[in-house]
């Protein structure tokens, strides 16, 4: 008996280390990348009817040679599938029978029978579109490249050919097309009646035709020769007639007409015309000049002439100059008779500082010619679709106002909101006084507009008349969730049912909420859950939802869903699934100064607690927000180092929010960093005599503060990085004076006002400070990040002796970060080279140790390992200035 029992253990110990066995899973390495399939920039569309999808096939991370692009076309409620050969993008008929595509191979035009294998393809093509005019229907057309005839095919029905066609336009009723085609020398102007295929010979003629549009009944034809426009009407007996252009004194220095569109209830006619500019005059000096007074300073300014939209009256036969300098439409109205025109001289980023950046908008009448002006001088003021309304603020994130255009008065829409004064979500100068209010969306009727407070949705009355009907009850606010409206039709009135997006700031999930329009009450939730939703798309005609979601253990997949309770799967690709992948893990760490904040900590999928682990810290700003992301492998970040491949690597990441004080950037950091720093000390499996930290842009930024000012971390990698705020102020090129006054680099004030300000979040200041071996990494040229940060930074480290290398990568691309391929896989050897010899003491590579000339830097990498010494040389100084 004991025998048997010893023989069962025996087994069973056996059985248990086989399965285990069975059972595990590789680490990830770079060699899996071409295998790892992901749906990230992967696209899809739904059809109209909701019965079926296509995307990209999910395709591998890296991909040097694309021989094939595959779509993946399904009905969402049945088992039909196919996979299609595809180029660019492709799109459903309207009657949901048919997907219209390109084939990658060969680029001919094909439509595929949706549920069958049928696909009929038309050869190569251009100016291909589908001209259906109701859910019934599947008209495309096309110009075959082959004999350029037009070619308008009923793929249900019949097919109608045109030869010789240059170009055509089709009506936006989808009832008449009109094109140009040419025989014998001559030039035909011709329009087809889609319903009684009626062909009718508008013009002919020696010259060609440069342009040509059409109404939107197809009932007025407008066409351009010799930069003269005529004019064709089915409603007028003679037919044809020229326009008069515009000869007005707001015309004088305009030139060269271009046709646009008619104005939708065809009263209109809009058309272009150009800046002319003078020839320059001879002279032995090239000049450029720059004045205190221009709006905007640009050393490299476009040379492209402007041009401005004009207007013909087809009735008052009357132009009208709508657009002038500096000038743009940004909104007309659904009559088209109320244009918004925003109006400003400067760049919206100098909102701040420059009297030129502030806005003088105005609306503009077209039919009496009378201008209303916006007084909101923001560059966030909206139009209703009425062109009744105009809302807007003084500044971002401040109390919204509306103007009634019609009664030219100014309301205060949120000043007496129950909702705090300051909410100071981002930290910096814009956000200081701000109140986190930004318009949503006009409601049917337009004289009602939904806003946000940060947290929670109101709907308030434009001219004051109701009081605010908070949408959420304030349940945003009271559970740390923000709410946001899902785009569906676009079309929002009262009583109406509307989804809601919802991320909860405390435990960073994410999910769906109800509301109706109108309605006091609390949310009706739908799902909460440890995911990130993307790409959300409503179907048409149905109330079926796609949408593209992940969580960190999940790659992402297409679901589809017609409550946002429950989601049924439409892809299954985890590629992850393979290796022992990694987890995540929210903590809260305590700065010195006493605030408790978030940080994520990732772990390797083989973690072992009684380890000791180095850690690799990455931050930006605020970034715990990704906790449920599911994060790419790949030879870099762009960045900073790849966090899934890292921890592949045997190392721990952690991932701290950063929060700042005004005028106190470099501290801040440092300071919320080290407080993570701490608080993983006392954790068993921490190394903690073992640092590093990577980050690149305003990352980059934050670990060049941290070898300035903090001796906690062992090993440094910054990328595309400031490393001086004075010098950074006005580089060209590079983002200049708006980031580091108001925006993400929070001085808080001009660098003539507060020099020592400057200086004193420099990191270039504490060179002779810095402990911490840096590897500076910068790209060949940068337009937001000027690469003389990084030569300055290395520049001051070097003569002082300190352990700094700089890596230049000279991809010919304009690159802010590392973007190319084989530049990543380059610094991702590198970068693991001297993670390692630093944070686990592994052998010291030759390009670490030996000074390389500029000769034999471009012959050998310098990656092999120097067995002959374990440490860098010291640095160059001899002297003690």
């Amino acid at each position: 008996m004991k025998n048997f029992i010893l023989m069962s253990l025996i087994l069973i110990v056996f059985v248990n280390l086989n399965y285990g066995q069975g059972l595990s899973k590789p680490l990830l390495d770079t060699s899996d990348l071409k295998s790892f399939p992901t749906f990230i920039n992967s696209y899809y569309e739904i059809s109209d009817n909701a019965n079926y999808i296509y995307y990209d096939q999910a395709a591998p991370i890296i991909q040097y040679s694309i021989s094939s692009k595959i779509a993946i076309v399904k009905a969402i409620n049945e088992k039909w599938e196919k996979e299609i050969n595809m180029d660019g993008t492709a799109s459903f008929t309207p009657d949901s029978r048919y997907l219209i595509f390109r084939t990658y191979t060969d680029k001919q035009l094909a439509c595929l029978k949706l549920g069958s294998n049928e696909i009929d393809t038309f050869g190569e093509v251009k100016n291909d579109q589908i001209i259906s005019r109701n859910e019934n229907e599947a008209i495309i057309s096309f110009i075959e490249k082959k004999n350029n005839s037009l070619v308008i095919l009923d793929l249900n029905k019949k097919k109608k050919t045109f030869e010789n066609c240059l170009y055509y336009r089709v009506a936006n009723n989808r009832r008449a097309i009109v094109l140009v085609t040419q025989e014998n020398n001559l030039t035909y102007l011709y329009k087809f009646d889609i319903n009684t295929e009626k062909k009718t010979l508008i013009w002919k003629g020696n010259d060609n035709i440069e342009n040509v549009i059409v109404d939107f009944n197809g009932d007025k034809i407008a066409f351009s020769i010799n930069s003269l426009f005529f004019l064709y009407d089915t409603n007028n007996e003679i037919k044809i007639t020229p326009i008069e252009l515009a000869n007005e004194r707001e015309f004088t220095g305009l030139t060269n007409p271009i046709l646009n569109r008619f104005s939708n209830n065809g009263k209109l006619l809009f058309f272009y015309m150009n800046q002319s500019i003078p020839p320059l005059k001879s002279s032995k000096a090239q000049v450029s000049i720059s004045s205190y007074l221009d709006g905007i300073f640009n050393l490299n300014p476009s040379l492209t002439r402007p041009h401005y939209t004009c207007s013909y009256n087809l009735i008052t036969k009357k132009n009208k100059r709508i657009e002038h300098d500096n000038e743009r439409i940004k909104k007309i109205s659904e009559d088209e008779n109320a244009f918004f025109i925003e109006s400003a001289e400067g760049p919206s980023a100098q909102l701040y500082w420059n009297k030129k950046s502030r806005h003088k908008d105005y609306v503009l009448f077209i039919d009496t010619e009378d201008t209303v002006r916006i007084h909101t001088d923001n560059d966030n003021n909206n139009m209703s679709i009425s062109g009744n309304f105009v809302t807007g603020s003084y500044q971002a994130w401040t109390d919204i106002f509306c103007t009634d255009v019609k009664k030219k008065v100014l309301y205060n829409l949120t000043s007496k909101l129950p909702i705090p004064l300051y909410n100071d979500f981002m930290e910096t100068l814009e956000t200081l006084k701000g109140r986190g209010l930004s318009f949503n969306t006009y409601v049917t009727p337009d004289s009602n507009v939904i806003i946000s407070d940060y947290y929670d949705l109101w709907l308030l009355d434009c001219r004051n008349e109701f009081s605010a009907i908070n949408l959420t009850n304030s349940f945003g606010r009271s559970h740390n969730i923000t709410f946001h409206m899902i785009p569906d039709d676009g079309k929002y009135k009262r009583n109406k049912e509307v989804i809601l997006s919802a991320y909860n700031e405390k435990n960073k999930q994410t999910g769906f909420y109800k509301i109706k329009l109108g309605i006091n009450k609390d949310p009706e939730l739908l799902s909460m859950g440890n995911y990130t939703y993307d790409e959300i798309k409503k179907a048409k005609n149905s109330n079926t939802w796609i949408v593209k979601r992940m969580s960190p253990t999940d790659a992402p997949n297409y679901f589809w869903t017609t409550n946002f309770k429950s989601f049924q799967p439409l892809s299954n690709v985890h590629p992850e699934k393979k290796f022992n992948w990694f987890t995540t893990e929210l903590i809260k760490y305590t700065t010195k100064t006493g605030e408790i904040y978030d940080a994520i900590l990732y772990k390797p999928g083989n973690f072992d607690s009684t380890k000791k682990y180095p850690v690799l810290f990455n931050f930006y700003e605020q970034e715990s927000f990704k906790l449920n992301y599911f994060l790419l492998p790949g030879y870099t970040s762009i960045f900073y180092f790849n966090i899934p491949i890292m921890l592949s690597r045997g190392y721990l990441v952690c991932v701290p929010d950063i929060h700042f004080k005004l005028g106190e950037t470099a501290n801040s950091i440092v300071n919320c960093v080290e407080g993570a720093a701490d608080y993983l000390s006392h954790l068993p499996y921490v190394d903690s005599a073992h640092y590093g930290a990577s980050g690149g842009s305003f990352g980059g930024y934050g670990v060049n503060c941290l070898a300035a000012l903090s001796h906690k971390f062992s090993a440094i990698v910054s990328i595309s990085g400031m490393s001086d705020l004075v010098s950074a102020y006005g580089n060209i090129p590079g983002i200049r004076e708006e980031i580091y006054e108001y925006g993400q680099v929070r001085m808080g004030v001009s660098l003539a006002k507060d020099p020592e300000r400057y200086l004193r979040n420099s990191p270039i200041n504490y060179v002779k400070n810095v402990t911490t071996p840096l590897l500076i990494v910068i790209s060949k040229l940068d337009g937001n990040v000027n690469i003389q940060q990084g030569i300055e930074f290395f520049i001051s480290l070097r003569r002082m002796g300190k352990k700094a290398w700089l890596l230049q990568y000279l991809s010919d691309s304009v690159s802010h970060g590392v973007f190319d391929k084989n530049d990543q896989r380059d610094l991702y050897g590198r970068m693991n080279q001297f993670f390692d010899y630093y944070l686990k003491g592994s052998p010291i590579p030759k390009w670490m140790t030996e000074g390389t000339s500029m000769i034999l830097t471009h012959q050998r990498s310098s990656t092999e390992y120097d067995l002959t010494t374990r440490n860098p040389p010291s640095g160059l100084p001899i002297d003690s200035i």
